[in-house]
């Protein structure tokens, strides 16, 4: 970066045994999360402003950008979603704690730095983590190269326990999985039922109508791209077709077995193998 923004490293996330065997040249995408601290809380309440922001820093990376939307909580809260053609910006904002969690997934080489730097200066944020920088990356020839087909975070069984005594506002759980049935990720009306089923599996409510795009430009990621807002913040995936892999993510202010959603989205996609990342999202 070109200021000198603080911006701290958490390298205490639950990762899976298997990162340290992943090859670079194999990477999809990009996924940062970050939190943003001490800022503004005018700014952000201000739904336009937060769109603004959003879109420019979606600008600033070099992404190309097909469509926003928002929901506001009450008191106070709101969530912003960004679908870019790479993939995906979200914000979601706690006014009355000077907070809000930032969420990058895209593919390609982009200028993530000039977009955090973009954000920092428009919240007036005085300390900036990254909480996670995940490499989300394609299996292609990695059948054989694995044991076990399930492959789990540390801690699977302390989730919920961790989630309530580390008082944390947000889980987030990235589920990647691999060898995919062809024809369920090529399919709208599938994607769109599963949200539905999953929504009711983990008693979220919806906001706005499931929204899923199929993007085709570049061969390696091309497949659709799904958002849905829920009350208690976002639900995304992508998935691509050149592999059969399929990406989820779900961001939460209510706590959820990332376990149970696994489980389900597996068989519902009719799995071979997945990777699962959990984080606890906090003022801390």
């Amino acid at each position: 970066m070109k200021k000198n923004i603080p911006i701290s490293s958490n390298r205490e996330r639950q990762e899976t045994c298997l990162e340290n065997n992943c090859n670079s040249s194999l990477y999809l995408a990009r996924h940062l999360t970050l939190d943003y601290y001490d800022c503004d809380s005018k700014i952000l309440h201000d739904q336009d402003l937060l769109e603004k922001t959003l879109i420019e820093s979606a600008k600033a990376i070099w992404a190309t950008i097909i469509n926003s939307n928002f929901h506001e909580y009450e008191p106070q809260w709101v969530s912003w979603v960004v679908v870019l053609s790479e993939s995906h910006f979200t914000i979601h904002t706690r006014p009355e704690h000077w907070y809000a969690a930032i969420d990058m997934f895209a593919c390609g080489d982009m200028e993530f730095e000039k977009g955090i730097e973009l954000l920092t200066e428009v919240f007036k944020s005085k300390r900036v983590e990254l909480v996670t920088d995940l490499k989300r990356w394609l299996a292609t020839n990695f059948d054989n190269k694995w044991d076990k087909k399930i492959v789990l975070t540390k801690d699977a069984n302390n989730w919920e326990k961790q989630f309530n005594e580390s008082n944390a506002w947000w889980i987030a759980s990235s589920v990647d999985i691999y060898g995919c049935d062809p024809s369920s990720i090529r399919d709208a009306d599938w994607i769109k039922n599963y949200v539905r089923e999953l929504c009711n599996l983990i008693q979220m409510k919806t906001f706005w109508d499931t929204e899923v795009v199929h993007f085709w430009e570049d061969e390696k990621v091309a497949g659709f791209s799904m958002t849905q807002l829920i009350e208690t913040s976002l639900i995304s995936w992508h998935f691509a077709n050149a592999t059969n892999v399929a990406y989820l993510d779900i961001f939460s202010c209510k706590y959820y077995n990332p376990q149970e959603v696994a489980d389900f989205t597996v068989r519902y996609f009719k799995w071979k193998y997945y990777k699962l990342n959990i984080n606890m999202r906090d003022d801390k």
